[in-house]
């Protein structure tokens, strides 16, 4: 019975063989694919922590080794500010990818000021609303400005000096236009009484694309310095 059930036995032995055979051989491939995958990534990881070292030092700043990503934020004293520099992702497609930015912040002595105040790049949309419900957003008369930048501020007049006062040294008349210029170079452009933030679309390591960044933030930093030492200076007059 058992020889005569053989013949018979023989296809499904073969084609269990060749199943056997298919699948081993597309493990192996997967294994080495995903093996090659690690390396590349692991390469490359390590290639952008090393570049991202480098600009540390290059910058005179430290790797903040307490936040728990691949890649730390940089702080430090920069031009006697404090700065940091840190790398963003912003979530779209309900999660299923992400924007990436490359951030910039000095931060600042509210106290400085006298005055809390907020300027930001703004969409038209929160605008108009903000608009609506009265909330915020000071409009200082300059049409481009105040379609491009959202102001928030308790006392519109003296953040409307802040952003106008005449100051011919820079590479702008005021502050204002210091913002208006960078904003054609920067994703986002930020100011506040104790911040000023720069964005880039992109993530970037290198010494050669966060330095500029970062002395931009440290420009408009002096610049609101430099603006509000004007205004004292007219408050005394």
């Amino acid at each position: 019975m058992i020889l005569f059930l053989q013949p018979d036995l023989m296809p499904l032995v073969k084609t269990f063989v060749i199943l056997f055979l298919m699948l081993f051989v597309a493990g192996v491939a997967v294994t080495t694919a995903a093996w090659f995958g690690l390396r590349f990534f692991a390469r490359y990881l390590n290639t952008r922590r090393d570049t991202w070292e480098a600009t540390a030092r290059l910058l005179g700043l430290e790797i903040n080794r307490e936040y728990r990503r691949p890649i730390k934020p940089l702080e430090g004293v920069y031009q006697d500010l404090r700065v940091k520099i840190f790398h963003e992702s912003v979530p779209k497609n309900r999660g299923r990818s992400f924007d990436l930015y490359t951030v910039c912040e000095v931060h600042l002595r509210p106290e400085a000021f006298g005055f809390p105040f907020e300027v930001r790049c703004e969409d038209s949309i929160i605008q108009g609303i903000a608009r609506f419900i009265g909330k915020g957003d000071v409009e200082i008369g300059l049409p481009g400005f105040d379609k491009s930048f959202y102001v928030d501020c308790p006392d519109a007049e003296a953040v409307r000096c802040l952003l106008s006062a005449d100051q011919p040294d820079g590479q702008t008349v005021n502050l204002a236009a210091d913002l208006m210029l960078f904003r054609k170079s920067y994703w986002d452009v930020r100011i506040a009484d104790d911040l000023v933030c720069l964005k880039l679309d992109g993530e970037f390591f290198e010494v050669a694309k966060i330095r500029p960044m970062l002395d931009d933030a440290v420009y408009l930093a002096e610049r609101m310095r430099a603006a509000r030492k004007k205004l004292s200076s007219l408050s005394t007059v």
